[in-house]
């Protein structure tokens, strides 16, 4: 698949469970600050 080595970030989102699906820059961040800015979107 040309897309998962170009862009493997994308892997985690795609796989992850629906809550933690995130653009990439937001894939990027630490977990903590991942959880904490999922909270205020889904509030």
């Amino acid at each position: 698949v040309p897309l998962a080595h170009r862009a493997p970030r994308a892997i985690k989102v795609i796989t992850s469970p629906a809550p933690y699906r995130h653009p990439l820059l937001k894939a990027d961040m630490p977990p903590a600050i991942r959880n904490k800015d999922q909270q205020q979107t889904h509030i």
